[in-house]
């Protein structure tokens, strides 16, 4: 009887688990592309779709400037405690969003 339940169960979780999991890629998915459309309105001066290169650098260097002054460590990345120091500051200074600003573009930039 135990042997049944247990196969029941696994048999249940090998068919929901996918299903949640598509959920919730769905979402990630969907706030990925509301985030790229944030960043080419911002930094696409000629409105053409697209970043060309002189665009995409300055992309780039507003980047390389949120992040830099959290790299302590200086590799050019993030890592986990860095992140959390970043989100701290901007929950701190109002500017928390419930993402990290460096990478949803959620604070106002001056146009490049």
């Amino acid at each position: 009887m135990k042997l049944k339940y247990l196969i029941a169960s696994l048999g249940f979780l090998i068919v929901v688990a996918p299903a949640l999991n598509a959920q919730d890629a769905g979402k990630n998915h969907a706030g990925a592309k509301e985030k790229q459309a944030r960043m080419l309105a911002k930094f696409d001066a000629n409105h053409n779709g697209i970043l060309d290169p002189d665009e995409q650098a300055a992309l780039d260097k507003f980047k390389a400037g949120k992040i830099a002054k959290f790299d302590k460590n200086g590799d050019g990345k993030l890592d986990k405690t860095e992140r959390e120091a970043m989100r701290a500051d901007h929950k701190a200074n109002g500017k928390h969003k419930g993402a990290c600003p460096a990478t949803t573009g959620t604070e106002a930039t001056p146009k490049p």
